[in-house]
């Protein structure tokens, strides 16, 4: 009776382990890149905001996570042919593109117009590259407000500053978008790109 009752306890005590484990983990950054087949050096990040959704017939993945002052920001968009990743990729790169480009934008915004052209040449998105699973990969250096937006026109809206890129995973058909922020105050090249260079996927 007393060797019953041992394993049953033993399993209960088993089962809450695991239990505490899976808890644990469903809150580090690591853990919910993992399950999609994605690894980065995430040096203790927490996730703080995750969210599940279908949009345009792909699995979208958006997940926000955090270690002391620095922030990591993924999209993943499941089942992307790598010619509708290019495609995507392309769209966002020219988007950041026009934001501080007056002639890339339409002429019945005249008052955009006029605010782009006054936006400071260090409040602009600056282009970088980083060496990701061996390849040259685009990158923007650029100013974010509190709200994440990359719209940044004056000095009061820029809170942080982040460095962002695309990546397709051709093997698993997903094209993953990554921000690394911090305070611009705090922001260093150096070890974003430490973070990016470090991704790998499956």
């Amino acid at each position: 009776m007393k060797k019953n009752t041992y394993r049953v306890a033993g399993g209960v005590a088993l089962l809450a382990a695991i239990s505490g484990i899976l808890w644990y983990g469903s809150y580090t950054l690591r853990w919910h890149l993992w399950t999609q087949g994605i690894a980065i050096y995430d040096d203790g990040f927490r996730v703080s905001a995750y969210d599940e959704f279908f949009y345009g017939g792909n699995k979208n993945i958006e997940l926000t996570a955090k270690s002391n002052e620095d922030i990591i920001r993924i999209k993943i968009i499941d089942r992307v042919t790598e010619e509708e990743a290019i495609k995507r990729t392309e769209g966002i790169f020219q988007t950041m593109d026009a934001h501080f480009a007056p002639e890339e934008i339409l002429g019945i915004y005249a008052d955009l117009i006029a605010a782009v052209a006054q936006v400071p040449d260090q409040l602009k998105p600056q282009k970088e590259t980083v060496e990701i699973q061996g390849r040259e990969t685009p990158s923007f250096l650029a100013f974010a407000d509190r709200y994440f937006s990359y719209m940044v026109m004056t000095e009061d809206q820029a809170i942080y500053k982040g460095m962002l890129t695309l990546v397709y995973c051709p093997e698993a058909q997903k094209l993953v978008n990554i921000e690394i922020l911090s305070s611009k105050h705090t922001f260093g090249v150096d070890r974003a790109k430490k973070q990016l260079e470090s991704f790998t996927c499956n």
